[in-house]
């Protein structure tokens, strides 16, 4: 824990502040303070180690916490949008910072996905796991015109994306969001499936891609992350990676985004 510590010491900080909207500002600024570190540390290949039961038992705690800060955060940037005259000078400032902060990180997420998926206004992209604001989906739809689509298993997350694309003056580009489970979902009409990092079963959704999506050009990103970076997010691979052939991968922290063409998930989950 002391390794982590040295490297993300804006974490223990972090961590004894309560989840209160009265403390959001100082909850961004030591979460944003966290972030930086975690990519510096990632930008200059310092190992971390989690065998130590109490580095994994702290590695836990940070998972959590994250989750929870950006539930709050997202609610505190959807309320921004919605209602600006209830939020002081002050509250505005920092919102537009929080809110700047976190389409950088997802746009740099996506930018680095579009380099290595040729789309066009004719394509389909489904995220599965969507989540409340789809800033990846916003992103793939002004750059390449695409047409979007996402689930989540949570009503709150498909109302919220809803009005997040009407927020944006996106409502009329065709986005659809529905409230379904990615292991029962149809995914017969889509050319690119963006799994997110916290989506699962991963290995169940997987195979009903490949049950009701029958294209030999399906390209399946998965999201993950590792490193420094699962102090954000949990590690959630696609199962059987030893036996994926890759087809390409770009990192943006805390992402790594794998593609793989149809052929070499199916052989893999056939094997």
């Amino acid at each position: 824990m002391t390794a982590i510590l040295d490297q993300i010491p804006a974490l223990q900080a972090l961590m004894g502040i309560p989840i209160e909207r009265a403390k959001a500002s100082q909850l961004f600024e030591n979460y944003r303070a966290v972030f930086r570190q975690i990519v510096r540390a990632d930008r200059v290949n310092q190992p971390v180690h989690f065998e130590d039961a109490d580095a994994r038992k702290y590695r836990d705690q940070a998972q959590a916490l994250m989750i929870d800060l950006e539930w709050m955060f997202e609610g505190l940037m959807r309320d921004f949008a919605t209602k600006p005259e209830e939020f002081s000078a002050i509250e505005r400032k920092q919102l537009k910072e929080m809110t700047g902060f976190f389409r950088g990180i997802y746009r740099n997420v996506a930018r680095a996905e579009l380099s290595q998926l040729n789309l066009g206004p004719d394509c389909r992209v489904l995220q599965v796991g969507m989540g409340p604001m789809p800033l990846s989906l916003v992103q793939f739809q002004r750059v390449t015109g695409a047409q979007i689509a996402g689930i989540d298993v949570e009503q709150e997350a498909v109302s919220q994306a809803k009005e997040f694309f009407s927020q944006l003056h996106l409502q009329d580009v065709g986005a659809e969001f529905h409230l379904a489970n990615g292991v029962d979902f149809d995914y017969a009409v889509f050319d690119v499936i963006l799994i997110a990092a916290t989506a699962r079963p991963k290995d169940e959704i997987v195979l009903r891609i490949l049950e009701t999506n029958k294209a030999s050009n399906l390209h399946i990103v998965n999201r993950d992350t590792s490193g420094w970076s699962s102090l954000v997010y949990r590690p959630n691979p696609l199962p059987d990676m030893s036996d994926l052939v890759v087809d390409w991968q770009v990192s943006s922290t805390p992402v790594t985004s794998t593609g793989y063409i149809r052929a070499s998930v199916e052989d893999a989950y056939d094997a």
